[in-house]
C-alpha cells in the first residue's frame, strides 16, 4: 500500500501529523525496549546535579 493512501486512512494530511505519529511510536517501542527511566530517580539525578 502506498504511504500517502494509509496517511489517509490513518487521518494524517500533513507532515506535521505523520512526525507526531512516527515520535508516539518511537516513544512507544523505546518503553517496549526498556530504554526509559522512572520519573523518580530522573528527579533525584536532577537535583543532585543542580542543587545550590
Amino acid at each position: 500500500m502506498r504511504s500517502d493512501i494509509y496517511d489517509a486512512m490513518l487521518g494524517l494530511e500533513t507532515d506535521e501529523e505523520a512526525e507526531t505519529l512516527a515520535s508516539v511510536r518511537r516513544g512507544v517501542a523505546d518503553v517496549e525496549a526498556g530504554r526509559t527511566h522512572d520519573s523518580d530517580s530522573v528527579f533525584k539525578k536532577l537535583s543532585s546535579r543542580h542543587a545550590p
